[in-house]
Formats: C-alpha cells, sequence, structure tokens
C-alpha cells in the first residue's frame, strides 16, 4: 500500500522569498556567462565564431547545422 503523501504549505512569504533567490541566481548566471563570453571575445583563436557563417562562403554549413549560435547572438540572448 501506498502512504498518502503529506500536503506541503508554502507561505507567501517564502514564495517571495524563494522568487527573489531565483532571481538573483540567474542575475549571476548571466554575470558568469558574460564573463566567459567576454574571454572568448577577447581570444583571437575564437575570433572565427564572432559573426554568423556566411553562406556564400560556405554553402553547406545551413545544410548541416540547423541552429547557428554564434557569439554575437549568444551576447544578445544572455540579456
Amino acid at each position: 500500500p501506498q502512504l498518502p503523501l503529506a500536503e506541503i504549505v508554502v507561505t507567501e512569504e517564502e514564495k517571495k522569498k524563494e522568487e527573489e533567490e531565483l532571481k538573483e541566481n540567474v542575475k549571476e548566471f548571466r554575470a558568469t556567462l558574460r564573463d566567459f563570453l567576454f574571454k572568448l571575445l577577447n581570444n583571437r583563436k575564437y575570433h572565427v565564431f564572432i559573426k554568423p557563417v556566411d553562406p556564400q562562403d560556405h554553402p553547406t554549413y545551413y545544410d548541416i547545422i540547423k541552429n547557428p549560435l554564434c557569439l554575437n547572438m549568444m551576447a544578445i540572448r544572455i540579456e
């Protein structure tokens, strides 16, 4: 036989605190991503990834890569 699950009661104050903690965690995560992305953008060996691939230069690229994402687009999406 399965035991009945206990009902968990969360107060509005607890909900608000959890929401604020989540917002702060997201803020910290975005800052970490921005720092990492900044390091990539400042490293010459990753400059090839700054802009989208030009289909004129690589005609089959978009046949192979269905959801491309350059570093510039990553920076936009982080915000």
